[in-house]
């Protein structure tokens, strides 16, 4: 480029005052203007930016898209942190917070023509952190910014809530619009509407979760602060599935917990126990053993094998006669254990009641001749 200087005086011509000079209007203007199709030569003192206690902007149409905002808290006359809010320009960490960072999402509120409630993306407290996303808040909405401090939201559409909840990590995915919000601090919630899958994604339907093992059988452990462990395993090689305890002395290696008659376990040694204190029971009414005893007599015994199953041969009734001979508790389709026992026992009552009443019968005829022969 060349710079040519003339004068004109009246209404005369202009008139040349020397030659033209040439010169680069980047490099005298070098350190004063940023040349929008890119600058060279900058060095470490170089910058965009403030000199002062005031934040940075940077617009698009208009409308603040990224905003740089230092820390009222110095060292060595400097701030100590920044807020970093990118996204809508309704984004916004609320003062006295520092070194909070939105990267992006959120919308004015009630602005987007699909999502209609909510928008913006909000930061409550000190070194909060929102992904992105739509309608999130990272801390609580208290006076003091440092209560819940280091809250983080990945970016799901309404996964905080008003108290900020620090130390808890939501998931939401977008099958509602509903809120789907922590209930206290340090909690890990998922919202999947399709299923949950670890090292798979073939999950669905009534399944809601599914953990697959990447180098054979599957194994979940449970494991207390003492280092007692329990474990549910699955065989890749049968589908048999087993349960894993290592009780310590005499303890039970299952208990199952609930309902109304007690707890039912599964013994150290290997043997099932049922509930059956008085405590657990009511409406007692008394049971005619020879009466228990014909049915049982009367009840078709067989043996059988469960289809499909090449386990071998099982003796015993099936269920519907079962129901139809005792009428008791079940949906005629299996047979309780207390159910078999107390029938058992019941009959062997009555047995022994019928043999006590042929004895006597058998000792008195026994006498009579007895008293014929002296």
């Amino acid at each position: 480029m060349a710079l040519k200087t003339e004068v004109q005086q009246g209404g005369s011509g202009f008139v040349s005052l020397g030659e033209p000079t040439r010169f680069d209007p980047k490099a005298t203007l070098a350190g004063v203007c940023w040349d929008t199709s890119g600058n060279a030569g900058t060095t470490a003192v170089d910058f965009i930016g403030t000199s002062d206690n005031q934040p940075l902007s940077i617009r698009a149409n208009s409308a603040s898209a990224i905003q740089i905002q230092p820390s009222a808290e110095l060292t060595s006359s400097r701030p100590i942190t920044h807020n970093i809010i990118e996204g809508s320009r309704a984004n916004g960490v609320i003062s006295p917070a520092r070194g909070a960072t939105i990267s992006g999402g959120g919308s004015v509120n009630d602005a987007d023509p699909l999502y209609t409630t909510g928008g913006s993306n909000r930061v409550d407290d000190h070194y909060g952190a929102i992904g992105g996303g739509f309608d999130n808040q990272a801390g609580s909405q208290t006076a003091s910014a440092s209560d819940a401090a280091f809250a983080t939201v990945g970016g799901a559409p309404n996964s905080g809530d008003s108290n900020g909840d620090e130390g808890s990590f939501v998931w939401a995915d977008q099958s509602s619009n509903a809120d789907f919000v922590s209930a206290q601090s340090n909690q890990f919630i998922i919202r999947a509407a399709n299923g949950v899958g670890i090292n798979t994604n073939s999950i669905g339907g009534s399944t809601e979760m599914v953990v697959q093992s990447l180098d054979g059988g599957t194994t979940f452990q449970l494991r207390t602060l003492s280092n007692k462990s329990g474990s549910l395993s699955v065989s890749d090689t049968t589908g048999t599935m087993s349960v894993l305890t290592a009780p310590t002395g005499g303890s039970d290696r299952l208990q199952v917990l609930g309902g109304s008659g007690g707890t039912a376990t599964l013994t150290n040694g290997g043997t099932w126990t049922n509930a059956s204190s008085r405590s657990y029971k009511e409406n007692f009414s008394a049971v005619n053993a020879a009466d228990v005893l014909s049915r049982l007599v009367a009840l078709p015994i067989m043996t059988w094998d469960y289809i499909g199953s090449a386990e071998g041969l099982h003796m015993g009734p099936v269920a519907e006669d079962f129901k139809e001979s005792f009428g008791l508790a079940g949906d005629g389709k299996s047979i309780s254990t207390v159910d078999a026992d107390g029938i058992a026992l019941a009959a062997i009552q009555g047995l022994n009641a019928k043999l006590e009443t042929e004895n006597d019968a058998l000792r008195a005829r026994l006498d009579a001749l007895e008293a014929r022969l002296r």
